[in-house]
């Protein structure tokens, strides 16, 4: 056996292509042709009886959904085995053959010629394939983001060491866009960010609310909320360690349900002047797109991240459609002086800034248009899509959404740098 390539593995520890030089055969079946070279060929054994006579010989097999019409064809039903994470075998079977050595008689028959070049020794070499390289690369970086996050609960975020338990959903670097998103639009209304508001939905450790305050200086002042009441305290404690004990005084926490924030209880907790901005990365898998990431990776990938900051329900946009009703509901009842002792949550002229999925297959116009538009829906009409935020390699990664009926606020940067706007 000889190591091709070899890495640092997020799901699995180490990940390698390892060429094992085997004969396998089964007996013939008849070939597709007359002469000993058909034989030998039809001789060779199938995708799957090779995976199952490796496994016999003690070689692990990295098990992935299946992806492609090959693999679909060659996904053997094997029963699950005990244990959590990455020990389950899971369906589907990823095989990757770089090498083959031909038998002496097969080597003149016509499928081989002019396609390949047979060495002395009758073997066909094909280059490592690209996708390997990709999953390597993968592998690697989340890897290296485990291991910024495994020193005891604390990980590192725009600068910040920020103490999160290990069931709250862990910052990822892509959710920095929520911060940048946010720092352009308060910077770019009304002359500058002095004393704004933000409001943080689902707001778990504090990441994106202080990485905003931090920023943006100490005039700012933000609120977070989240139903998690492990969440709440972890965040006040981080604004202490971040901003110290005289800026974790701007910082308010307030343990409720993000899609209730109308109620009495709830609104007298929030600024009564309302908030500039209003930000949210919520869950928004599907279950069924969770029970696809479990199959293919481990349950939840090797996190320990509790399935309600990740999972949103049957959709993956109820979280999204939940804080649009919301905020509707409640522009439409100050609208109307039912509640005349507060301005609306998302102030007029405000905006809600949604983290979304960076496009269906990291295409831009993928999932920002999907929730968008389910914004709209839910809203009944009055919230509408601003435009998107693109981060530094092309990915819309947030969208911008307004109150209908007032415009677009004036210098909000939709378009041209890294953004874009939704009307072009």
């Amino acid at each position: 056996a000889r190591l091709v390539q070899e890495g640092p593995s997020g799901h699995f520890g180490r990940l390698g292509l390892v060429e094992v030089v085997a004969e396998l055969s089964r007996p013939s079946g008849g070939g597709h042709g007359k002469g000993e070279a058909a034989t030998a060929l039809s001789s060779a054994p199938s995708p799957l009886l090779a995976v199952c006579a490796l496994q016999e010989l003690g070689f692990g097999i990295v098990r992935l959904q299946p992806g492609s019409k090959a693999s679909h064809r060659h996904a053997p039903e094997m029963p699950e085995q005990g244990g959590d994470g990455q020990e389950e075998v899971q369906p589907g079977t990823c095989v990757c053959v770089v090498a083959i050595q031909v038998p002496q008689v097969a080597r003149s028959h016509p499928c081989l010629a002019g396609k390949s070049k047979i060495d002395a020794a009758g073997i066909v070499r094909a280059p490592v394939p690209k996708k390997f390289n990709t999953l390597l690369t993968s592998e690697r970086s989340l890897a290296e983001q485990r291991s910024r996050s495994s020193g005891g609960g604390v990980v590192e975020f725009r600068g910040m060491s920020l103490l999160v338990p290990e069931e709250q959903l862990r910052p990822r670097p892509s959710s920095g866009s929520l911060v940048d998103a946010a720092v352009q639009v308060l910077r770019s209304v009304d002359g500058g960010a002095s004393a704004s508001r933000i409001l943080d939905l689902g707001v778990g450790s504090g990441a994106l609310l202080l990485a905003m305050l931090r920023e943006l200086g100490n005039a700012c002042s933000g609120h977070g909320v989240d139903i998690d009441e492990a969440a709440v305290r972890t965040c006040l404690a981080n604004a202490r360690h971040v901003l110290g004990e005289t800026g974790a005084s701007r910082v308010g926490a307030v343990l409720a349900d993000f899609t209730r924030l109308g109620e009495p209880e709830v609104r007298r907790q929030l600024a009564k002047e309302g908030y500039d901005v209003v930000v949210c990365n919520p869950p928004y898998r599907s279950e069924q797109q969770q029970a696809a990431y479990d199959r293919s990776t481990g349950r939840f990938g090797g996190n320990t991240e509790h399935a309600k900051t990740l999972v949103a329900g049957e959709t993956g946009l109820e979280m999204y459609e939940g804080v649009a009703a919301c905020l509707a509901h409640d522009f439409a009842d100050c609208m109307a002086d039912r509640r005349k002792d507060a301005e609306p949550v998302l102030k007029r002229g405000g905006t809600l800034i949604f983290q979304v999925e960076a496009g269906m297959r990291g295409a831009t116009g993928g999932m920002a248009k999907v929730v968008g538009a389910a914004v709209e829906r839910a809203s009944g009409g009055r919230l509408v899509m601003r435009g998107t935020h693109v981060d530094e390699r092309g990915l819309e990664r947030a969208i911008l959404i307004q109150h209908a009926g007032q415009g677009q606020t004036s210098d909000l940067p939709l378009a041209g740098g890294p953004n874009t706007s939704s009307d072009e």
